[in-house]
């Protein structure tokens, strides 16, 4: 761990405990003197690499979750954007086998009618 990640660990530990003492990134972010992004980057690597169990919402900011029900209602949160971004991936992938199919059907169309 370096000295940003424990700061950050350490900060919403013992000052953002709980949901309802939630702090948004942008402040956060402004205490650290770091940029939002950075931030971001930060927390989703301590997250991913298992390093604590820090948690955040859009409105909320972030948190560390006071009790298992905390930690619990985080984990459906993380599913809830996971499952959006996979709806989003297969729209996507259909859109793209549709645009396909009607280029290609117009590619034929304009060959017929260049042989009429």
């Amino acid at each position: 761990m370096n000295e940003i990640e424990i700061k950050i660990i350490s900060k919403l530990e013992n000052r953002h405990k709980g949901k309802d003492n939630a702090i948004t990134y942008k402040n956060l972010a402004f205490l650290l003197g770091i940029n939002e992004r950075e931030l971001r980057n930060i927390v989703s690597d301590i997250v991913t690499n298992g390093i604590a169990p820090l948690a955040g919402t859009s409105d909320a900011g972030y948190y560390f979750p006071a009790d298992r029900e905390e930690f619990d209602h985080s984990q459906k949160e993380l599913n809830s954007r996971a499952l959006k971004i996979l709806r989003r991936k297969v729209g996507q992938r259909k859109a793209w086998i549709k645009y396909e199919q009607e280029k290609e059907q117009n590619k034929k169309i304009e060959q017929l009618e260049l042989m009429l």
